[in-house]
């Protein structure tokens, strides 16, 4: 939600984003989403693309986990999939 409406004070409160909670469209999409997914979120809402990485500590880096072939939409989103052995979390 905060790529697609900004605050000027106050950004990090959810507070700020629950009158925007229907927005998207997650029809058919179960939560946690997982990164199979994703086209599936981007093809229910045309005007967002989706990118996701996760850390790749063996190399010292990241992965990307997801590459949207849609980059031509009007709101893109960068996703870093954090995660260990019982949960995974979006950034």
């Amino acid at each position: 939600m905060s790529c697609l409406y900004s605050f000027q004070t106050n950004s990090d409160r959810v507070s700020n984003y629950t009158k925007y909670q229907g927005s998207l469209n997650f029809n058919g999409i179960l939560f946690p989403v997982q990164l199979k997914d994703i086209p599936k979120f981007e093809s229910l809402n045309p005007h967002i693309s989706v990118n996701v990485i996760s850390p790749d500590p063996e190399n010292k880096g990241y992965t990307i986990d997801y590459l949207s072939p849609e980059r031509h939409r009007s709101h893109h989103v960068n996703l870093l999939l954090l995660y260990n052995t019982e949960s995974q979390h979006y950034v």
